[in-house]
C-alpha cells in the first residue's frame, strides 16, 4: 500500500513539474517534456521500491515550486498559503532543506511588494510556514518541556563531515566506527541524592526497566548527551586548523552528492550484491544510470545558464539549484542518489528547456525570453524582462 502511495506521488510529482515548465516558461511543450522526464526519471522509479523520504520530498518541493511561481507571478490568497505549508512540510520531512524554505519565503515576502495586495499574500505565506513549523516545535516543548530547535542535529552532522577522520562522503558502520577516538565522549550521569535511593527492603526498580533505561540512554545520539557547544568548537577547530582538507572534504561531498561515488569503482548506485552472476548483469544497468546521471547534469546546466532571460519567473527553481546541495556540501553527502533526487526534477524541468530552445522557431522565442505572441492574460503570465546583451 505504501509503495502504492508513493507511485502515485511520483505521478502528481511529474504533473506539478509539467504545470511548473509551462507557467515558468510560458510554453506547454517545455512543460510536456519536462513532465515526461520526471515521470520516466530511472532514479525515482528506483526510490519508489525504497521505502525512504526521497519520494514524498520529491513531492513537496515540486508543489512548494510551483506554488511559488504562480504566487510571485500572480499573487493569490490560497496560492501563498499553500506555499508558506508545503515549504513547513518540506522543512519537517527533510532538514536539509530548511536553508532553502527559508531563503524560498524571504524572496516570497520581497516579491510581494511588487504584486497588489502583497502585504496579504506575504502575510499568508508567513502564516503558513509559521504555523505548520510553529506547531511541530509546541509538540516538542510539550513532550520534552522545553523548546527544541527544528535542526537539532546540524553541529552533529557539520562534525561528521569536519573531523579528522571525516572524507566528505558518507559514514557508514557501527557507531564506535564513526566516532573518531578524540570525540566527545558521554559524560557519566552524577550519582542520585540519598533522599532519592530507595530504601533497603522497599520497593526495588524492575532490572528489566533499568537494563531498557540504560541501553536507551546508550542509543542516543552523541550530539545530545554532549552538547551543541562542544560540538561546534570542535567543527570550528578543525576547519580553522586543517584548512585544505576542510575543502578537499567539501569537494568530495559534493562529488558525491552530484554522483553518488567519487571513485572509479562500482557500487555508487548499488551495493554490490554476494552473487557475482548477479553483479555481472547489474553492470550494464550501473553504466545507464551514470550516463543518465551525466546526460541531465550537462543539459540541467545548460539550461540554467539559457534561462537567464526567464530569471524573475524562474525564480523558485534557481533558489532551489543553489540551496537545496549547502548542507550537504558544508557536511558529508551520502552514496547512492536519496539525497540528491529532490533536485532531479529542477534539473530535468531544466534540461527540457535546454532541449527546446534547440528547436528551430521555438529556440530563439525561448532563449530571448518573449512569451508566445497569442498570449493572453488569462492564458499565461505577463513576459519577464528582456535579457541585455
Amino acid at each position: 500500500m505504501l509503495r502504492w502511495l508513493q507511485v502515485a506521488l511520483g505521478a502528481l510529482t511529474a504533473g506539478l513539474y509539467f504545470g511548473l515548465g509551462r507557467r515558468a516558461f510560458c510554453s506547454p511543450l517545455v512543460g510536456l517534456v519536462a513532465g515526461l522526464f520526471v515521470a520516466l526519471n530511472p532514479f525515482a522509479v528506483i526510490n519508489v521500491a525504497q521505502l525512504q523520504d526521497g519520494t514524498v520530498t520529491s513531492f513537496l518541493l515540486a508543489f512548494a515550486l510551483a506554488s511559488g511561481a504562480r504566487a510571485g507571478q500572480r499573487g493569490g490568497a490560497l496560492t501563498s498559503i499553500l506555499f508558506g505549508l508545503s515549504l513547513a512540510a518540506l522543512t519537517l520531512v527533510r532538514l536539509t532543506m530548511t536553508p532553502f524554505a527559508l531563503v524560498s519565503l524571504a524572496w516570497f515576502l520581497h516579491r510581494s511588494s511588487r504584486l497588489r495586495q502583497g502585504w496579504l499574500f506575504a502575510l499568508l505565506a508567513f502564516l503558513g510556514f509559521a504555523g505548520g513549523v510553529g506547531s511541530w516545535m509546541g509538540h516538542n516543548y510539550q513532550e520534552k518541556q522545553h523548546p527544541i530547535p527544528i535542526v537539532d542535529s546540524m553541529w552533529w552532522h557539520l562534525w561528521l563531515g569536519n573531523n579528522p577522520h571525516a572524507t566528505g562522503g558518507p559514514q557508514d558502520g557501527e557507531i564506535k566506527d564513526l566516532l573518531p577516538p578524540e570525540a566527545p565522549k558521554t559524560e557519566e550521569a552524577p550519582p542520585k541524592p540519598a533522599a532519592e535511593q530507595p530504601q533497603e527492603g522497599g520497593a526495588q526498580e524492575p532490572q528489566g526497566e533499568k537494563l531498557v533505561a540504560a541501553n536507551r540512554q546508550k542509543d542516543q545520539p552523541a550530539q545530545v548527551r554532549t552538547g551543541h557547544e562542544e560540538l561546534a568548537a570542535k567543527v570550528l577547530e578543525e576547519v580553522q586548523s586543517e584548512p585544505v582538507k576542510t575543502v578537499e572534504r567539501r569537494l568530495v561531498a559534493g562529488l558525491y552528492f552530484f554522483t553518488g561515488k567519487y571513485d572509479g569503482q562500482r557500487g555508487g548506485m548499488f551495493k554490490q550484491p554476494a552473487d557475482s552472476a548477479l553483479d555481472e548483469r547489474l553492470h550494464w544497468l550501473d553504466d545507464a544510470l551514470y550516463c543518465t546521471l551525466i546526460i541531465m547534469l550537462f543539459l540541467g546546466l545548460l539550461g540554467w545558464r539559457w534561462s537567464y532571460a526567464w530569471r524573475m519567473h524562474t525564480m523558485p527553481l534557481q533558489l532551489a539549484i543553489y540551496w537545496v546541495p549547502v548542507p550537504f556540501l558544508l557536511s558529508h553527502a551520502e552514496a547512492l542518489h536519496g539525497p540528491r533526487l529532490p533536485l532531479d526534477g529542477v534539473l530535468l524541468t531544466l534540461s527540457a528547456f535546454a532541449l527546446c530552445c534547440l528547436l528551430p522557431g521555438l529556440g530563439g522565442r525561448l532563449l530571448k525570453g518573449e512569451p508566445p505572441s497569442d498570449a493572453t492574460s488569462t492564458t499565461s503570465p505577463p513576459p519577464p524582462p528582456v535579457a541585455r546583451m
